[in-house]
């Protein structure tokens, strides 16, 4: 089971096009087995020529997860362009029906930053968007991986 996200392309600050390719289920897959399907998925991508173009996959551990398991994502974001992507920022929601397990994003050469809501008493101040903001431009042909996990409410 597949799910394609065709959005169309972005530019972002002005120079680097985006485009988010695909979300995936990889059950019980390291993050090994994910960044593995992710280079198959950006390898059957198109290929820019001298510019930078950025490609995000994003997977996730459990496709059928139960109340109180631990789910890990991981967007890979790989520059298929020759060029170099500046400003680049990943986000990713807390997924509904979820809460964030604190401490778990990573992504290292980032900064990490949260949006936290105030909606409901029991979850004031939950977490609801991870931002991952590279420090440095991502060069033709490489990539960044940031994971984070949550717990199935």
């Amino acid at each position: 089971n597949i799910l394609s996200i065709k959005s169309p392309v972005i530019t972002l600050s002005g120079e680097t096009p985006m485009l988010w390719l695909i979300a995936r289920g990889v059950n019980g897959a390291s993050q090994s087995a994910s960044k593995t399907l992710a280079s198959e998925v950006i390898a059957a991508s198109e290929k820019a020529k001298a510019d930078p173009n950025i490609v995000v996959v994003n997977t996730v551990t459990k496709t059928d997860a139960q109340p109180g398991d631990t789910v890990m994502y991981t967007l890979i974001c790989k520059n298929i362009g020759a060029g170099d992507a500046t400003n680049v920022l990943l986000s990713n929601p807390v997924p509904n029906g979820t809460i964030y397990f604190e401490g778990s994003a990573s992504g290292e050469g980032t900064d990490i930053t949260f949006d936290r809501g105030t909606t409901a008493p029991a979850q004031s101040g939950a977490l609801t968007v991870l931002r991952w903001k590279l420090r440095d431009a991502l060069k033709g042909g490489k990539e960044q991986i940031v994971t984070f996990k949550v717990v199935v409410q």
